[in-house]
């Protein structure tokens, strides 16, 4: 049987990444998903976060946090990190299973990132949206995917006991 928690974990790969952030939060003027995002805009962000984000790794969403539309401020989202540049501050990043589901929450235009601080101008919505994808990657991030061990083991999955409650009429028997 799984649980409601299991049911929210999501494989760390591109494809499911874009699955929920699409269901959480949605394209809008400041939130651009993948496909949708300029050449031009993912190289403003490529350069703002040089320090964070590895050759080929695919930007999946941009929350660009400036007036202007630069793009070098808000919050970047791969399927290993996020990545966040606060007005006037340094560009900052999480890989999924850095960040502890523990110490994430939102309040009012902050996400807080256990290290850090996510600052958005005005948009609380967004971040709470944000605050329950990061949570479903970060622990999707703690659960081993036991299939991908199997298979690189050679080994080959066991058939799992099924488990009964035990009522005091199935001791007696």
């Amino acid at each position: 049987m799984v649980t409601a928690c299991e049911a929210a974990l999501v494989p760390l790969d591109d494809d499911a990444v874009l699955a929920l952030v699409r269901e959480q939060l949605g394209a809008s003027d400041a939130v651009l998903i993948a496909p949708a995002i300029p050449a031009s805009k993912e190289a403003l962000v490529r350069r703002a976060h040089a320090a964070h984000l590895r050759e080929g790794e695919r930007i999946l969403v941009v929350y660009d946090d400036t007036v202007l539309g630069r793009g070098d401020e808000g919050i970047v989202i791969t399927s290993r990190r996020v990545a966040w540049k606060n007005a006037g501050g340094e560009a900052q990043s999480l890989t999924w299973d850095e960040l502890d589901p523990e110490s994430l929450y939102a309040e009012g235009n902050r996400l807080f990132v256990g290290i850090g601080t996510i600052e958005l101008a005005g948009d609380a919505p967004t971040l709470e949206a944000a605050a329950a994808v990061f949570l479903v990657l970060a622990l999707s991030a703690r659960v081993p995917d036991t299939r991908t061990a199997l298979a690189r083991s050679g080994a080959a999955p066991r058939e799992q006991p099924t488990l009964r409650p035990t009522t005091p009429a199935a001791k007696a028997g």
